[in-house]
């Protein structure tokens, strides 16, 4: 079975968020072992959190250094990277 995951970091005024995005499970098959694998799988990302962390925070005065400032969205329209996409 394959399973689908990113993980996404939010930056907020308190520090970095983490999201792990899952993919939904495609078949019967894949949801009924869903059911059993989810929690144990769930504790494995779980228990890599300090490494992340760490890695995160070493990368971060290396970030500092080098951010540039990110440009403001143009939101939907003829000038959006994706002019005939209007849900953001």
């Amino acid at each position: 079975m394959k399973v689908l995951h990113t993980i996404e970091l939010e930056p907020g005024t308190a520090g970095i968020t983490i999201h792990f995005r899952f993919a939904a499970p495609k078949t019967r098959r894949e949801k009924a072992l869903t059911k059993g694998i989810g929690p144990a799988y769930g504790q494995a990302l779980q228990s890599g959190l300090p490494g992340l962390i760490a890695q995160l925070d070493a990368a971060l005065p290396l970030v500092r250094r080098t951010a540039v400032p990110i440009p403001s969205w143009p939101g939907p329209g003829r000038t959006a990277p994706c002019p005939g996409f209007s849900r953001w």
